[in-house]
């Protein structure tokens, strides 16, 4: 339980439902571990149920069946099961970090003010590359139970316009019921910068392979100047695989943490690039902003949103090898574009970014 103090004008009573909190370093986590720092800024209590354990928390155990359409059901019911064990109409709000494990609660209907985030819509997930047909299949499965839910919350929050508009285009939800703010995380602040004797390039992705570290690799071994990736998150089982596809390349593997435990790994890049085949918003792109450094970003509808606000991303032709190279050159070569990138880029984190900006985003948003 988090209990922060009364305010007689915004206080509410909130169950928060969020699979992880601290224990891991996604887009969801981090939005996690800022709900609590949201509700503690405007006085709200929360009771949070989680698989993770920790103290404070309603733990629902994790289903061991590892089928994603299985675990993610299994998952939604326990939840669901879990929250009718409680005095739930004791709650002014219950609030999922996960759309699809809202299934079961707001198909049976406990509760007039439910609500969720969507990061990243099942949809997205179409353009990962060579997808089998087990893998279509459960990303249509899934996407049918997104819609049903997604349509019986009462609101539905997301993370940029691009978003907003593909929900309601795919899934039909009425536009009163959805609205989107921008977030990252709190952790980071920018350092000195360390001078490199190669051009350094930061990459954080756990899912390497749509993370688009094969796009990036191919890119790099076409450059006539050292260079060297540091590569956040791609797991121990696929660097050996990867330095034996790319010998000639300069890879420097981290494992993925939370990012006040890789604030140093960004002091050292010259660029940020993660050019990913699908991206929500790309809270790595506004991290780097917000660590001063330039980014070069994949020419997508979520990451085009942020380059056309900012003025501060660089982009490439999607999937573009070739064209990633070029840009990686300009932007080495270039002095002035670089600064003017790192420049609008602090002004957007200011404007959109700062702890202030998102929380009462937030709070406009759930009222």
């Amino acid at each position: 339980m988090f209990y922060f103090a009364s305010n007689k004008f915004n206080s509410m009573r909130i169950l928060f439902s969020s699979s992880f909190v601290n224990q891991s370093h996604n887009g969801a986590a981090i939005f996690a571990q800022l709900f609590l720092k949201w509700a503690q800024r405007y006085k709200h209590h929360v009771d949070v149920i989680s698989i993770e354990k920790n103290e404070g928390f309603i733990e629902v155990l994790e289903p061991s069946i590892k089928t994603p359409i299985h675990f993610q059901r299994k998952l939604s019911k326990a939840i669901y099961q879990k929250i009718k064990s409680l005095n739930y109409n004791s709650y002014d709000l219950i609030f999922f970090n996960n759309i699809i494990e809202a299934e079961f609660t707001v198909k049976n209907r406990i509760h007039n003010n439910v609500q969720g985030f969507l990061h990243d819509s099942q949809y997205m997930n179409d353009v990962y590359p060579h997808q089998s047909f087990r893998r279509k299949l459960f990303r249509k499965i899934l996407k049918n139970i997104e819609k049903r839910t997604i349509n019986k919350l009462n609101k539905v929050h997301t993370n940029s316009e691009q978003m907003k508009a593909q929900i309601h285009k795919f899934y039909k939800t009425p536009l009163n019921k959805l609205s989107y703010f921008y977030f990252s995380s709190l952790d980071l602040h920018p350092k000195v910068k360390m001078k490199n004797s190669e051009f350094s390039i930061l990459f954080v992705k756990t899912n390497y392979i749509s993370g688009g570290l094969i796009t990036l690799l191919n890119a790099c071994k076409t450059l006539s100047f050292p260079n060297k990736i540091i590569a956040i998150g791609p797991p121990k089982e696929a660097q050996k695989e990867l330095k034996n596809q790319f010998p000639n390349q300069s890879i420097e593997f981290h494992s993925y943490k939370r990012r006040n435990e890789i604030g140093h790994l960004f002091s050292q890049a010259d660029v940020f690039i993660t050019p990913a085949f699908t991206e929500p918003m790309g809270i790595g792109n506004m991290e780097a902003m917000k660590m001063d450094i330039p980014v070069i970003g994949n020419n997508l509808e979520g990451v085009k949103e942020i380059a056309e606000i900012s003025k501060a991303i660089l982009l490439f032709e999607k999937n573009n090898a070739i064209d990633l190279a070029l840009k990686i050159t300009t932007l080495k070569d270039d002095e002035k574009l670089k600064r003017n990138l790192v420049i609008n880029g602090r002004k957007f984190v200011e404007d959109y970014l700062s702890e202030d900006v998102i929380f009462e985003n937030f709070q406009k948003a759930i009222n």
